[in-house]
């Protein structure tokens, strides 16, 4: 079977990445198409797959720009994926729902977020795409018909523990034993807009509290003034999960790396306008059911600094989240391993139960 991903952010590179490579042991002819958005360009090279790029564009920060964007890489990716003629498109991308449709080829798009916070990209994609999968409780609205559930995330295609073995030299290269990662983003995805989160000034505050006990290192997209560049992580792009994975806490306005961070058991912050005024059913169980995030809005940063300097003072707070990390990793599954059978027992997986062999017991 010849099988296209579409990758538009580095978060779906590492979401199909150990998938490409188990799909190529069954002898599956993989074709990857990319956005070259921040590292994902680095990281495919990186891990040696060869890819076509399409063009991301120049936009501004409104819709109407987003809009003659998305007709512009639909156009290129068009001629593409018209030359390759894949029996199946896979990715987080609206233009293999629309190319998908025009060429007669099913296409399934990998979504971890509900439709109403993602309104420009579920009524872009949704309609035109043959199927949707997402994590148990995701809402999918007018689309639930056609979404296909099951008991995981994202993050745990590349985080979970039969995935993912973190590299123990991290803090020997980092040349420290004790720090904190922050994470800053622009905010100039299609659901961002009037996002904000961890101003400069919050930003300085935070460190200055975090300093009494660790190194603090800024993973940043945005432009940072001198008192926060030094900062700065250096680190490859590939190296990031290993630094996140013996961190002593994450702080961001990220809800990606929010997720990631619980998920590996890391004590995770999370500071945006998302917090407490949206339902994200993803973020929503880690935070209440598990116990591994904290989200807070924006319009609250003393609570912010209070949460914080609270988990600082914690005695065994590393215990506590892996103890809760243990906990949310019996009851999920490896999502490399279902969305690796998934494609490969298509299009019988449709109407077949996934019968887990890795969860934890």
């Amino acid at each position: 079977m010849k099988v296209l991903f579409f990758l538009v952010h580095p978060a779906h590179f590492h979401l199909f990445k150990n998938v490409i490579k188990n799909l190529q042991t069954f002898q599956f002819d993989i074709h990857i198409v990319i956005r070259p958005k921040e590292s994902l360009d680095q990281l495919c090279v990186e891990a040696g797959f060869d890819y076509i790029k399409v063009s991301e564009g120049i936009r501004k920060n409104s819709k109407i720009s987003m809009a003659i964007d998305m007709v512009k890489r639909d156009n290129h990716a068009y001629h593409i994926i018209k030359k390759i003629k894949p029996n199946l498109m896979i990715g987080s991308s609206v233009e293999i729902s629309h190319i998908g449709r025009a060429l007669n080829i099913p296409s399934i798009i990998t979504h971890e977020d509900d439709y109403d916070n993602m309104k420009f990209f579920s009524y872009s994609s949704f309609p035109f795409a043959a199927h949707i999968l997402s994590p148990d409780g995701c809402r999918q609205g007018p689309w639930g018909k056609k979404t296909i559930h099951y008991s995981g995330y994202h993050e745990l295609s590349y985080l979970h523990p039969n995935n993912f073995t973190p590299d123990t030299n991290i803090k020997k290269i980092l040349g420290c034993e004790e720090y904190y990662l922050l994470r800053f983003s622009q905010f100039m995805a299609h659901h961002d807009f009037g996002a904000s989160g961890i101003s400069d000034k919050l930003a300085i505050q935070i460190i200055e509290m975090l300093t009494l006990s660790g190194t603090v290192f800024i993973s940043s997209e945005r432009v940072l003034p001198a008192e926060l560049e030094k900062y700065r992580l250096t680190l490859p792009p590939s190296k990031i999960h290993d630094l996140l994975s013996f961190a002593k806490m994450f702080i961001g306005d990220s809800q990606s790396m929010a997720m990631e961070a619980a998920i590996l058991g890391i004590p995770s912050v999370r500071f945006n306008k998302f917090a407490d005024n949206y339902s994200i059913t993803v973020l929503d169980e880690l935070e209440k059911k598990y116990k591994l995030a904290i989200g807070i809005n924006i319009s609250n940063p003393e609570k912010l600094l209070f949460t914080i300097k609270t988990l600082l003072q914690t005695c065994n707070i590393s215990k506590i989240w892996l103890d809760r990390k243990n906990t949310m990793l019996k009851d999920k599954i490896d999502t490399c391993e279902y969305l690796t059978w998934f494609i490969k027992e298509y299009p019988k997986s449709l109407h077949s139960t996934y019968c887990c062999t890795n969860k934890n017991d």
